[in-house]
């Protein structure tokens, strides 16, 4: 026994939010929802090597004893092992981490990754690239969400992986993303020590003085032991300031005591010593290594600089190469470039040679140098160039995914340049349009827990800046407004929406596109709200004015009829939503082709309006094609794919095919739980509308347990008056109800057969 009035399910349409004439989806509960490409087959390789792994550097010094302490912690054991390899800065910490990630390759380990850890984007980052290497990332899943399922996967392995966090700075961050079990082997490379307090140490110190003379031996060629004794005892056996002080003596054929008067005539005055307990002669290496590439010409000295403000996770070779197709010369030229610093010891590459690393220590005394010359203007702008000429190779919108890599990439290299740019410079305005981008392509992504603080940080600083009605600032808004909406989160997206409507009417007037995109989406914000007729006055405001200054056909225009069509659905009016939508879907498929997404969207949209009429055999007939469509051309767990499967489910439980329909809802719950994790809203939608499903079969209390955890998640993450949350309160009250009546008549019905005579 139930009360149908209730046990009626969730139905998803599709409205659609613009942005500078990129369609982003917002669904009805869901927010929105980018199109993206197809999620790669699981990997098939019985090794896997991620991230930037350093390749072994020229005379490296094995370190047997440090290598044989780093197997000792892990053999034999069958549970995760984290081992702490601490040290001062240029102490050999990542070459040691990177030398055993290697051993642990030739010994046949299933997986060796390598994450840099500075910031716990960058963890989630690495992790993220590895459940998509895994073929784990789903259609629509942020980060956050596929580097858990990353963690998951290691922990759940039979087979040993190691796990490298590399320059890692906040304990609780590496502990979050430990993986809890499992035969994985983490090592942390750090200068902060409280990592030895939680985890077995491994101390690295400086080379002890025959590693220091056989390291400047093998680099230079040189059997000078007296020599090699005197440098490394000048330099404090460090190994960075010994790589510096081998390239200069091999690169210019020069003898140790000739490096030395070189050294000693670099003045102190002007390049203090960089700290940690190194001594004064480390700078001065760094700087001596600088000034022998100088030769090169002027281009390697500004490289310099541009490394030295961007990652020093690394920056990607074709990055600095610029452009979707680089000139030959230039790439030829930066090559050349990077190759001379590589041999000068003043940076290294990846073992697949992508990646440049240039030490933190080397970065910061050639800030330092940039500063006392009066260059870090010219650095700064160099950076800046390079990365802008990469952010417009990055497409936009739907296409952002295909490009997630090179998402990722702008992400850091902005952030490491955003902290070498105070507000007060005159460049700031530049880092901010960067952040600006960088945000918006996390929206399309459905990267959420990056983009909302970026794009926030960003809008404050615009404003403060610029003021609230600047074009920038009011861009900033937008963004921001529909990346709350696409979290589910309308009561933060409207005063944002108005705000910025407002301001747009006031700068650009009423008839500017953007004005009537920010109106649309305000309409999509209050329909996400409940307030289905204030968006409806809105929606047909704005579409009368897309047709009459952008034609019928725009793809905004489009939009904006979708988008009064299916609020007429929610208000009941579907005899004007069906031809409104239909008119859509004929537009859509002529324009834009029939397996474009947005008429893949329409179509759906079409068969809710066809429902809602009594039209339920179409609407089953329609989702039919949409659902196969969306298999065939977008993919199995694409969010639009899962919609339609969620709908036609409903459609099945209406007409009373409930055993399809009760397969289809498990399936749709099981693929949005992984690809959108379990605190989506489409993830509640599809939990509830199974609960409805086990209810009109009579599982009651199967059906109050799943209603009693989609209300707990509701309430935690929307809130406790979101409309989603209210529909689910409303259908659990009902089925308790119900369930006592049922219980109660029950216990009756047992009675009277206990007392009736035979």
């Amino acid at each position: 026994m139930s009360t149908s009035r209730f046990r009626y399910p969730t139905l998803q349409c599709v409205a659609e939010s613009v942005i500078h004439g990129d369609l982003m989806k917002i669904a009805h509960v869901a927010g929105d929802m980018p199109i993206s490409r197809r999620r790669t087959s699981p990997v098939k390789t019985l090794q896997i090597i991620e991230g930037d792994i350093p390749r072994q550097p020229p005379g490296f010094q094995p370190r047997e004893a440090l290598l044989h302490l780093l197997h000792n912690q892990v053999a034999g054991r069958g549970s995760a092992v984290v081992s702490a390899l601490t040290g001062t800065p240029g102490v050999g910490k990542t070459v040691l981490a990177a030398s055993y990630a290697w051993a642990c390759h030739a010994a046949g380990w299933q997986a060796v990754v390598w994450v840099p850890a500075e910031t716990e984007g960058q963890i989630i980052a690495g992790l993220a690239s590895l459940a998509g290497r895994l073929g784990l990332r789903g259609a629509d899943d942020g980060s956050t969400a596929a580097a858990q399922k990353a963690k998951k996967w290691l922990a759940d392995s039979s087979r040993p992986s190691l796990l490298v966090f590399d320059n890692a700075v906040d304990v609780e961050h590496i502990h979050r993303w430990c993986p809890p079990t499992g035969p994985a082997h983490v090592v942390i490379t750090s200068r902060n020590r409280a990592f030895q307090r939680l985890y077995p140490p491994v101390d690295v110190e400086v080379f002890t003085p025959a590693e220091a003379v056989a390291f400047l031996q093998a680099r230079t060629g040189s059997t000078d032991e007296v020599g090699a004794s005197l440098i490394a005892e000048e330099l404090g056996y460090l190994p960075l300031a010994l790589a510096q002080a081998a390239a200069v003596v091999a690169g210019r054929g020069i003898g140790y005591e000739e490096y030395l008067d070189l050294l000693s005539a670099v003045p102190l005055a002007d390049h203090p010593p960089p700290g940690d307990g190194h001594p004064t002669g480390t700078a001065q290496a760094i700087l001596l290594s600088a000034e022998a590439v100088a030769h090169i010409g002027p281009d390697a000295h500004d490289l310099l600089n541009v490394l030295a403000v961007l990652s020093p996770a690394g920056v990607r070779r074709r990055l600095l190469y610029g452009g979707a197709v680089p000139d030959p010369t230039r790439r030829t030229r930066i090559d050349d470039l990077l190759s001379a610093l590589a041999d000068a010891s003043l940076i290294t590459c990846s073992e697949d040679d992508a990646t440049i690393l240039m030490h933190r220590l080397v970065q910061r005394v050639l800030r330092d140098r940039a500063e006392r010359l009066g260059e870090s203007e010219s650095a700064i702008m160099g950076a800046l160039a390079h990365l802008k000429r990469f952010n417009a190779i990055i497409p936009q919108g739907a296409e952002t995914w295909s490009a997630r890599a090179d998402v990722e990439e702008l992400v850091d290299q902005c952030m490491a340049l955003s902290a070498n740019v105070p507000p007060h410079h005159p460049r700031y305005l530049d880092v901010l349009d960067l952040q600006h981008w960088c945000g918006q392509y996390l929206v399309n992504l459905a990267d959420l827990s990056r983009a909302l603080p970026l794009l926030a940080e960003t809008l404050a600083q615009r404003v403060r800046l610029l003021g609230p009605d600047h074009p920038d600032s009011l861009m900033s808004r937008s963004i921001l407004a529909s990346a709350h909406a696409k979290a589910g989160r309308p009561d933060q997206a409207i005063p944002l929406h108005e705000s910025t409507l407002a301001g747009r009417r006031r700068v650009l007037g009423d008839n500017h596109i953007d004005t009537l995109r920010t109106q649309n989406n305000l309409a999509n914000a209050y329909r996400a709200a409940g307030d289905v007729n204030k968006a409806i006055a809105l929606y047909e405001s704005v579409l009368a004015d897309f047709e009459r200054l952008c034609g019928s056909d725009h793809r905004d225009t489009m939009s904006g009829r979708n988008n009064l069509a299916t609020a007429y659905r929610d208000a009941g009016r579907a005899k004007d939503a069906v031809p409104l939508l239909e008119r859509t879907v004929a537009d859509s498929e002529r324009v834009l082709g029939e397996g474009h997404p947005e008429t893949l969207s329409r179509l759906n949209n079409l068969a809710m309006a066809y429902e809602a009429a009594g039209r339920v055999d179409e609407a089953v007939t329609v989702l039919e094609k949409a659902l196969s469509d969306c298999q065939r051309l977008l993919a199995e767990d694409h969010p639009y794919t899962l919609t339609c499967m969620s709908n036609l489910a409903a459609m099945y439980q209406l007409i009373g095919r409930m055993n399809e329909a009760i397969a289809m809802y498990k399936s749709s719950l099981s693929k949005r739980e992984r690809v959108l994790g379990p605190d989506h809203p489409d993830t509640f939608t599809s939990r509830h509308n199974l609960a409805t499903a086990y209810q009109t079969v009579g599982r009651l209390n199967r059906a109050a347990t799943l209603y009693e955890r989609t209300l707990s998640d509701c309430e935690r993450v929307l809130s406790p008056g979101h409309p989603q949350t209210l529909n689910v309160r409303a259908t659990l009250a009902a089925l308790r109800r119900d369930m006592q009546v049922y219980y109660s008549a029950s216990w009756w019905r047992r009675l009277i057969k206990i007392w009736t005579p035979p």
